[in-house]
């Protein structure tokens, strides 16, 4: 048996820590349990990509965001104005999927195609 010594930062340490007392293991059981599943597959045990928070484009984004908004050059509205948008925006959505439904009820049962026929037509 060995010893392994990593470095994470505390916040990430503590709720690493407060997981596995959560789960009833050990962080070293989790550790073990890690190193086991890595070694057995020979591959990391989850999906690693880059978050896209982090892009350059993105970056370059928020940075001029940033600057725009400390020269005082950036329009806002109020949460409630925002809110208000937002729930007219949702019920334009509801009104274009309830036209559709109407539209479609309309639509004569010789125009549709049965799925064994659309599948077909995908080539599937």
């Amino acid at each position: 048996m060995t010893s392994l010594s990593i470095r994470m930062e505390d916040e990430t340490k503590a709720g690493f820590d407060k997981f596995c007392d959560e789960i009833g293991l050990s962080v070293s059981s989790v550790f073990n349990m890690f190193a086991k599943k890595v070694v057995r597959e020979q591959r990391i045990p989850f999906e690693i990509n880059a978050n896209p928070f982090y892009s350059e484009e993105n970056m370059k984004f928020l940075r001029e965001s940033i600057a725009q908004d400390k020269s005082g050059n950036t329009k806002s509205i109020p949460m409630n104005e925002y809110e208000r948008l937002k729930a007219l925006a949702e019920k334009a959505e509801q009104k274009e999927i309830f036209e559709t439904i109407q539209e479609r009820k309309n639509t004569s049962s010789s125009e549709f195609v049965s799925f064994d026929e659309a599948m077909k037509i995908a080539g599937v």
